[in-house]
């Protein structure tokens, strides 16, 4: 598959760049060199989504890669105009506040999961079903699961 080229390439740059880097400033200044490559993960996995919301008759939602260090958070879907949006954090930290030492680059399969777990959010906010404090009921877990089952066959 060409997405897990694209990513096995993104994440090796940035690994790079961690190992590189002297503190979080020389990382935000690094990390600059490896847009391209960012641009092109990011690229697959919007290509991915677009496919998930024609397939559903749904808006498209734009996918967004943050370099944002989080200790237990790997996505997050907002509610922006009439689109919303999906970001996924690449990196994951064992503590807070964290170190360079301390960043680890998400596995491929882990930012898959947090897309599919993201888009879901897009599904039921365009039926008007994700309302505030309500994201996470069973009735969310039955749509990502019956949603992505027909994938895994």
């Amino acid at each position: 598959m060409i997405i897990i080229n694209k990513y096995n390439e993104f994440k090796k740059a940035l690994r790079n760049i961690i190992t590189k880097s002297q503190d979080f400033s020389d990382f935000f200044r690094n990390v600059k060199t490896i847009e391209d490559t960012k641009k092109e993960f990011r690229k697959e996995l919007q290509m991915i989504v677009n496919k998930w919301a024609r397939d559903d008759g749904h808006t498209h939602p734009p996918v967004y890669i943050s370099y944002k260090p989080k200790i237990s958070l790997s996505g997050l879907y907002f509610s922006k105009y009439w689109t919303g949006g999906i970001v996924i954090f690449v990196l994951r930290s064992s503590s807070y506040p964290c170190d360079l030492e301390d960043l680890e680059v998400a596995e491929f399969d882990e930012i898959m999961d947090t897309l599919r777990h993201e888009y879901i959010h897009h599904i039921l906010r365009n039926i008007g079903c994700d309302m505030q404090g309500q994201q996470h009921t069973p009735f969310f877990y039955k749509i990502l699961k019956e949603r992505f089952a027909k994938e895994e066959k």
